[in-house]
């Protein structure tokens, strides 16, 4: 088992030199965020704090990936070139972040195909189950493995203490895919801050090393 950070604008007091030396070992950060629609109406985003997560993270020997949060209220292809444009190295592993303001599955092959066009590599859908519920529960067999969100202790602690609130149960999978990350909390105190998102990797660094899909650049 082993545990990362998942971190965005709204984490920069976080200090990932510290993440490191606790224990973190990979870490996603967000680089854009689509025009959401529905109930969760948002203009697009660029990530001010992308840059700054991206180099400390590989200088601390982080695990490193980006993740896109999609949004109906714009076509696949401006989502795509928005966030290539932000990553500023299109061989970074990247996560399609599906939920609220996404619209359905439609909209998320769109966008990964869109991605993929540009050779940018999608390793994961954080594509959350109630989310899935709300939009009729699709097949999701065909896209990159899961990432589930589960919060079963919703105090602030450490990465370590919360973690023993999960169950087998939280690591389910759902639409005919497997779960291969596990965010279980989005309070917990990480590099002298809190709330941060974390995650658990049920594997070793190689494994999640081979999950990210560093040794091809796109698929």
């Amino acid at each position: 088992m082993i545990f990362g950070l998942d971190v965005s604008q709204y984490n920069s007091g976080v200090d990932l030199r510290r993440a490191r030396a606790e224990g973190m070992e990979f870490c996603v950060a967000r680089v854009t965020s689509a025009r959401l629609v529905g109930d969760a109406v948002r203009e697009p985003q660029l990530d001010p704090l992308w840059p700054r997560f991206r180099d400390e993270a590989r200088r601390h020997g982080f695990l490193f990936s980006g993740y896109h949060r999609v949004g109906a209220g714009q076509t696949a292809d401006e989502q795509a070139e928005m966030c290539v444009q932000q990553m500023g190295d299109r061989s970074i592993p990247l996560m399609l972040d599906h939920e609220g303001g996404a619209g359905g599955i439609d909209v998320f092959h769109a966008v990964w195909e869109a991605f993929r066009r540009r050779r940018v590599h999608v390793y994961a859908s954080y594509f959350p189950d109630w989310y899935w519920e709300r939009i009729g529960k699709p097949d999701l067999s065909s896209i990159p493995p899961l990432v589930r969100s589960e919060y079963p202790y919703r105090e602030t602690a450490s990465p370590q203490v919360i973690y023993q609130q999960v169950g087998p149960e939280h690591w389910a999978g759902y639409g005919g895919n497997r779960v291969e990350v596990l965010q279980f909390s989005a309070f917990a105190r990480v590099g002298g801050y809190a709330p941060v998102g974390v995650d658990a990797y049920r594997g070793s660094r190689a494994g999640y090393w081979r999950l990210l899909g560093l040794f091809r650049p796109w698929s």
